[in-house]
């Protein structure tokens, strides 16, 4: 039960921080890219939870790994778009 619960902990964390990162507001898009980090070290949190001690890796092991590499690369993009909008902001 406690692996569902962290699959539905993540799944909501990442669609509630890409609302939040939609919304034009600074506080929105603060606490969506906040949330996309946070969703980042769960999903990575959740994969060693769920995948037993020792496995040899194979294309269906691999995936987690790769999803949680993306998580992090989207969560690093949120961050270069939110400093751009603040330079932005600071200009005018």
């Amino acid at each position: 039960m406690a692996g569902r619960g962290l699959v539905i902990l993540v799944f909501g964390a990442v669609l509630l921080s890409a609302v939040l990162l939609f919304l034009s507001s600074s506080a929105a898009n603060k606490a969506g890219a906040g949330l996309e980090g946070a969703s980042a070290m769960l999903f990575i949190i959740m994969m060693v939870r769920l995948s037993p001690g020792t496995f040899a890796l194979n294309a269906n092991s691999i995936a987690p790994i790769i999803a949680s590499l993306l998580l992090i690369i989207n969560f690093v993009v949120v961050l270069l778009l939110w400093q751009q909008l603040q330079l932005k902001e600071r200009k005018s």
